[in-house]
């Protein structure tokens, strides 16, 4: 009996050995695991950051490089509209100022025809008057004329128009088809009695 107490005891502790040691490996199995995948997640993690990085820098290059387009496309804009301002320069950039002439008619003292100075022609466009004043309210007559060293010339087709106060004019015109790089305006009375008028005028127009 005793024995048998001495084996079961003895078996027992065997038993309780084994157990232990048992427990000892699929603890350090376990243990071993959760390291793994500890390091795993770990490993993810690194691994998502590198492609947040790769991607946060993809966008960072991104959104530079279309900072970069945008300024490319605002200088390409800037440089378009200066290229159309000055190509536009051919029809904007002609002497179209107004510039204001007074003149004065008496049909009995012979004064009835008077011309503006000479300016510059620069190309094909009409001419431009505006009527501002008339001492009496009546029209008078107007035509483009050409202007060279020799003085006014009109050997060529002019078209004359009727100018109120208040009329505003585009002057067809053949000044500058003739060689002209001058003209003016002529301006002729419509009345017999004594006035004077004013007016802005341009030899060229937009």
């Amino acid at each position: 009996m005793q024995r048998n107490i001495s084996n079961h005891t003895w078996t027992r502790g065997k038993l309780d050995r084994a157990f232990l040691w048992n427990s000892y490996h699929l603890c350090k199995k376990t243990t071993a695991c959760a390291w793994a995948i500890e390091i795993d997640k770990y490993k993810r993690y690194i691994e998502a950051d590198r492609y947040l990085c790769i991607w946060l820098k993809s966008k960072e290059d991104f959104f530079m490089d279309l900072k970069k387009l945008t300024g490319k496309l605002t200088t390409i804009v800037a440089a378009g509209a200066m290229v159309m301002s000055i190509g536009g320069g051919v029809v904007w950039a002609n002497n179209c100022k107004d510039e204001y002439a007074h003149m004065s008619f008496d049909e009995s003292a012979g004064e009835y025809l008077d011309y503006t100075s000479s300016r510059l022609k620069e190309d094909t466009s009409c001419g431009y008057i505006k009527g501002i004043e008339s001492s009496n309210g009546y029209s008078f007559n107007a035509t483009l004329v050409g202007v060279d060293e020799t003085g006014y010339c009109e050997d060529f087709e002019l078209i004359d128009y009727d100018v109120n106060p208040g009329d505003e004019i585009w002057m067809y015109n053949y000044v500058k088809e003739n060689g002209y790089d001058g003209a003016a305006i002529k301006c002729e009375s419509n009345t017999g009695a004594e006035y004077s008028v004013g007016f802005l005028w341009s030899p060229d127009s937009v």
